[in-house]
């Protein structure tokens, strides 16, 4: 212990003297230790953290996929959730899951909210092993057939409209008109598995799933967004994938009319999966990122301990002369180097907590578990291993080179300037390729995201967006409809009708209409629709359809390409009429127009469907996102067949932002006790779905830069070390007739030969790497060659520059001066 107090008192000693050398080296680990401190930070919060529930391991997530249309997520109807709990040898608990949409309203709220909410089984919490922050949560003996009448919110929404009042237990409010209890606050740590409708379920109610209005169990109707399950004690992921797929044959054989058409097949995936599955590549992607930014640096401070030891030659041979072995310099030298981690940690962690606090106005809404990053112990118990890694990293290969060192240096005469030997440049000059090499991986990978993040940017979602605000609405909707002011379709239409009469008669509005849902929204719906006269297999089991009123296309801006759209006649008492997309109608209708067919949805043999007549084609839109192929779509009128929840959408002369208070005061005078929600113009719906691309595109863009500059720094400096050490050279050189012009192409050719070996290095790495890449990208191919061509140009032209100073100052080295030590 003695020793090593000596020695760290003259590595301080030592740094305290070479203030630049430290203070360089202190700075470059800073960077790469508080970059890779920060994407921990989000990593650890999204990938490696808790999620809060008892025994996490064993809460999995049940779905359904429809193989045969090739739909993911189908949703589970309520016999397939008794079908799960049936399965008691591997599953301890099963709770369905119904994602809601409410108006809050009451005596407590000031103003009508609209909430997500959460509908589940009653074991819902205790399936999780949730306990309450105050008051108690619902359980078996809440159970009704209906939704009960109780409610557990979480702890934001008892901070936000109560204050944190402990008096909420008790107090009631009104949920689309239901007067609900609420019965329990949950605890601040409380975070819901998934998400609802539009964000994060603030509100849980309990229910069986029977006997709700409008809606009789039947597995002709998915109407669960599936369902979470905890595994019996003993039963292992890969047991419940092979019961599950064997549950889900049997039920295919013995309903034949319900999962024949469709291969409808259950799914399995750990909660933990389920919930980062889409992200996790992304974020290994940056971190791989920030981890090459931490192997340039490291070669960094390695390229200078290596220096600075070949400057302490004489010391290290006075040291040997004086009894010191081996393994004593090696183990000093690696003392410094460690020290000198561990101050770059130092330093890092400052920088990382920076890093974090920006990259978290920067995450992209739909992150899961990302909010409130924080530098935890993990984290800094992190920081600290990747310290000392680091110092281990860089200062293995000068400690390993100091052995080399001999005695009799102690005595003999010292030139001007200390040569080192031909190992140690070596060895430089390795790391510099090194250096390089990694730079051009990182810079290939951020021009491949760039240029792919470009190409969606440039899609055609097939309608404009400029201009446009969407708001969303949805229509009370209680346990009892008949008690609801919006329970028929004439009370819908009035509403529908005198809300776009207020609105387009606003100043500044140009165009507005409904649409049931929005594109690129984020939702996703699929229906069976069969065309007249064909057989009853030619059903469209793809298509997705949209209730959308007049002007609805005008306002969007989409396409007409054959026949008309809606008009204001196309209401009840008209014939019943459709207009599809030029996808369906290029599937169904192919060498033949489509106008004049009719269509019609088969509810079963007890409902008489409507035959819709198609009017009119139009154009494609993307619903799903930029990068997905639009599917066939349909459009029905609103004035024909109204819903609960709808889009309106206005265009506007101007700035849409503007309409935002004159849309909802407009809404107002018509109900007051109705909330507009997700108010947004149209552009920024199209930016939310590119949000994570663009998150992921901007680190690794920056990493890049980083990376770049590193080994600009890199180059730099062991071409400034050659041309210090080769000056007596170099004075000879010009005393033998040797022109400026010879030495600056010494000296370039010098660097670009270490430029070339990296560069030729990196793009043999950057092919294996981007293959890696192939599901990010766009539109672009993970090995282009303009791409690949201009990132080698670009890094080689760095490096020349990077070389250009110090073959200045060797072009103008006097030859007096260089050889009078000589």
């Amino acid at each position: 212990m003695a020793t090593l107090i000596q020695d760290v008192r003259h590595a301080l000693r030592g740094f305290a003297r070479s203030r630049a050398f430290t203070t360089v080296a202190v700075a470059t680990l800073a960077l790469g230790i508080g970059a890779n401190t920060a994407i921990f930070t989000l990593a650890s919060a999204v990938l490696l953290d808790p999620l809060g529930f008892e025994d996490e391991h064993e809460l999995v997530r049940l779905r359904a996929d429809l193989t045969t249309p090739d739909i993911r997520d189908a949703g589970l109807a309520v016999p397939e959730l008794d079908d799960f709990r049936a399965m008691s040898d591997v599953f301890a608990s099963v709770a369905g899951l119904f994602r809601v949409n409410a108006n809050l309203t009451g005596s407590t709220v000031e103003t009508p909210e609209r909430i997500e909410g959460l509908v589940v089984s009653p074991e819902f919490f205790e399936l999780l092993g949730v306990r309450p922050a105050a008051g108690r949560l619902f359980g078996r003996s809440d159970a009704t057939p209906g939704i009960a009448a109780v409610a557990v919110i979480t702890h934001g929404l008892w901070q936000r409209l109560f204050q944190g009042d402990p008096g909420v237990v008790g107090r009631t409010v009104r949920l689309d008109t239901d007067v609900i209890t609420i019965v329990g606050v949950l605890p601040a740590t409380f975070r819901h598995p998934g998400r609802g409708l539009a964000g994060d379920p603030v509100l849980f109610m309990p229910s069986l799933f029977t006997g709700l209005p409008n809606r009789p169990p039947s597995r002709d109707v998915a109407m669960l967004d599936g369902a979470l399950a905890r595994l019996r004690d003993g039963a292992t992921i890969a047991r419940a994938r092979a019961e599950l797929a064997r549950a889900g044959a049997s039920l295919r054989a013995a309903y034949p009319a319900a999962y024949e058409e469709t291969g409808w097949q259950p799914r399995l995936e750990p909660l933990r999966e389920s919930l980062v599955g889409d992200v996790r590549p992304s974020l290994l992607v940056l971190l791989a990122a920030v981890g090459a930014v931490l192997l340039i640096a490291c070669a960094n401070v390695a390229g200078l301990l290596l220096a600075r030891n070949a400057a302490r030659q004489h010391e290290l041979a006075v040291r040997r002369a004086l009894g010191a072995t081996t393994g004593r310099l090696g183990r000093l030298l690696l003392t410094e180097s460690l020290l000198l981690g561990v101050l770059g940690g130092a330093a890092g962690l400052l920088v990382g907590a920076w890093m974090t606090a920006a990259l978290s106005t920067l995450l992209p809404p739909e992150l899961p578990r990302a909010g409130g990053l924080a530098l935890d112990r993990g984290v800094l118990l992190f920081t600290l291993a990747l310290s000392v890694g680091t110092g281990v990293a860089f200062g293995a290969l000068p400690a390993w080179h100091a052995r080399l060192g001999r005695a009799e240096g102690a005595f003999g005469t010292r030139s001007r300037r200390t040569t080192a030997g031909r190992g140690q440049t070596r060895a430089r000059s390795a790391l510099v390729v090194a250096e390089i090499a990694l730079a051009l991986v990182l810079l290939v990978s951020a021009a491949l995201l760039a240029r792919s993040f470009d190409a969606l940017l440039r899609v055609d979602p097939g309608f404009d967006p400029e201009g446009v605000l969407a708001a969303r609405v949805w229509l009370p909707f209680p346990n009892d409809p008949s008690a609801g002011p919006y329970f028929t379709q004439e009370q819908q239409r009035v509403f529908y009708r005198r809300a776009l009469a207020e609105v387009r008669a606003l100043p500044g509005v140009q165009s507005a209409g409904w649409a049931s849902w929005l594109p690129l929204g984020g939702e996703r719906r699929n229906a069976p629709y069969y065309i007249e006269g064909r057989a009853p297999d030619a059903v469209a089991l793809d298509v997705e359809p949209f209730l959308v009123s007049d002007a609805y296309f005008e306002t969007l801006g989409i396409p007409l390409v054959e026949g008309r759209t809606f008009e204001p006649a196309d209401d009840e008492d008209g014939m019943p009429v459709m207009v599809v997309s030029e996808s369906l109608a290029r599937r169904y209708f192919p060498g033949e127009s489509p106008i004049g067919q009719r269509m019609y949805r088969d509810l079963g043999p007890d409902f008489r469907a409507a035959r819709y007549t198609i009017v009119g084609v139009v154009g494609d839109v993307r619903t799903g996102a930029l990068d997905e192929a639009p599917p066939p779509q349909l459009y029905r009128s609103v004035w024909q067949r109204a819903d609960m929840a709808m889009v309106l959408m206005a265009r506007a002369a101007g700035d849409p932002g503007a309409l935002e208070g004159p849309v909802r005061e407009a809404i107002a005078r018509i109900d007051p006790q109705l909330p507009l929600f997700s108010v947004r113009p149209m552009r920024d719906v199209i930016a939310g779905t590119l949000a994570t691309r663009r998150f992921a595109t901007l680190l690794v863009a920056a990493f890049s830069a980083l990376a770049l500059l590193l080994a600009c720094v890199g180059i730099y400096g062991v071409v400034s070390y050659l041309v210090e050490q080769r000056t007596n050279e170099i004075g000879i050189r010009v005393a033998l007739g040797a022109t400026p012009r010879d030495i600056l192409t010494m000296v370039i050719g010098g660097g670009l030969t270490l430029a070339a070996l990296g560069v030729g290095a990196g793009l043999a790495g950057a092919i294996g790497v981007t293959r890696l890449l192939g599901g990010l990208l766009y539109g672009v191919s993970p090995f282009d060659p303009g791409v690949f061509a201009a990132t080698a140009a670009t890094l080689t032209a760095v490096a020349a520059a990077a070389c250009a100073l110090p073959a200045r100052r060797a072009a103008r080295v006097d030859p007096v001066d260089a050889l009078r030590q000589e």
